[in-house]
């Protein structure tokens, strides 16, 4: 039952093998890691290729451009060329945190973690919002059994709408790099994960 000790056999066979040193460390940035979640891709489509990015660091707002495969048979060539599109966005959306992550790397004998800060979950971008106007678009009502709103209730909700797409706005884009996992710019990064540091948090 829950709380019960793991049969002796189990035990036996679940031996240690290595013991490790652990320290925590600090992100590399002042932002920290982000994890970003992906829409499910098929393995016979490959990685995607990303082309673009940029980021609103203090909305915790990202945007990847991604290049559209034409060869593969997913591919449709009869497609109108005023239909036809070579890349595509995926926009994120904040992932609340329901436990704690973090990424590890092993040098020696010691495990380095840096927590993950910020998981973003990745999905189409099909419409501008900003070049539509969406806000502003008369919206289509679900019909349900809740009270109605009062105009009170339905002001302060456009109101508290308006005042974070505001202040999203406020922040510009900044441009990213995309590079790649066997770049030397990531080989960096990963050095920077295991450096010597002053303050290092320790956990035996």
């Amino acid at each position: 039952g829950p709380g019960s000790s793991p049969p002796a056999a189990a035990m036996e066979d679940d031996f240690v093998v290595e013991e490790l040193s652990v320290e925590v460390r600090r992100a590399p940035s002042s932002g920290g890691i982000y994890l970003l979640q992906f829409p499910v891709r098929a393995a016979s489509r490959g990685a995607e290729q990303f082309v673009g990015a940029r980021l609103r660091a203090k909305n915790r707002m990202l945007e990847l451009e991604t290049k559209i495969e034409t060869s593969g048979p997913h591919y449709d060539p009869t497609v109108p060329e005023s239909m036809r599109q070579e890349r595509r966005a995926l926009a994120s959306g904040l992932v609340a945190p329901t436990t704690n992550y973090a990424i590890a790397t092993r040098r020696g004998a010691t495990l380095y973690l840096v927590p993950i800060a910020t998981t973003l979950q990745m999905r189409p971008k099909l419409v501008d919002a900003e070049d539509e106007g969406e806000a502003t678009k008369p919206k289509l009502e679900q019909v349900s059994n809740k009270p109605r709103k009062s105009a009170r209730e339905i002001s302060a909700q456009l109101s508290s709408y308006a005042h974070k797409r505001a202040l999203q706005e406020a922040e510009p884009w900044r441009a990213l790099e995309v590079r790649g996992s066997n770049s030397d710019e990531a080989a960096l990064v990963r050095d920077r994960l295991t450096e010597p540091e002053v303050e290092a948090m320790h956990t035996d």
